[in-house]
């Protein structure tokens, strides 16, 4: 059975036993992105934490955001004593929480999608920080085996590729009538 359940209004407003009988029980995951101040953010932190199910989720949006400190704030006043629950990482704006025994599932399933990640400390527990912008066609192909033992011979393929274009440029607005300026290339 799937559940997809939506509360827009005031958070301070439910407790727990409001939240899961919006869904008729636990939660799963629990994305949190309602009032920024340090106050709402404590407090739903603390009734997401109560509703979940064992192995779920809390995605908090904003933790990081620098017009939104009130989110980070509101994190550190929750977890001044020990919890449940930890954050376990970071990503495009949003810090995530789970029990202790879920964490190595979703890091190991992050580090596949993440295109860099790094590991640091937040709140006494170790999180995985992921960036998931795409990575310049360079470093791609540098992430591939089949390119690793010919970087010399691949930076030689590709400065002849830039000379050609830059060969070619000239031809090429001559016979278009147009400025041609290839991007990339200098």
């Amino acid at each position: 059975m799937q559940r997809l359940v939506v509360h827009e209004g005031d958070g301070n407003a439910l407790d727990v036993a409001a939240l899961k009988r919006l869904a008729g029980g636990a939660y799963r995951l629990i994305s949190i992105d309602g009032g920024h101040t340090a106050e709402t953010t404590a407090h739903d932190v603390a009734i997401a934490a109560e509703a979940l199910a064992p192995g779920g989720v809390i995605i908090l949006d904003d933790c990081f955001n620098e017009m939104w400190p009130g989110v980070s704030e509101g994190v550190h006043r929750y977890f001044r004593e020990p919890r449940g629950i930890l954050p376990f990482a970071t990503g495009a704006g949003r810090m995530l929480f789970c029990a202790p025994g879920a964490i190595p599932l979703y890091v190991d399933s992050l580090r596949a999608i993440a295109t860099k990640t790094l590991v640091h400390n937040f709140l006494g527990a170790r999180i995985l920080c992921c960036d998931f912008a795409p990575l310049p066609f360079t470093e791609r192909i540098g992430r591939d085996r089949r390119w690793r033992g010919r970087r010399g011979q691949n930076r030689q393929v590709l400065s002849a590729i830039k000379d050609e274009i830059h060969e070619l440029a000239p031809m090429l607005r001559r016979l278009s009538g147009e400025s041609l300026n290839p991007r990339g290339v200098t």
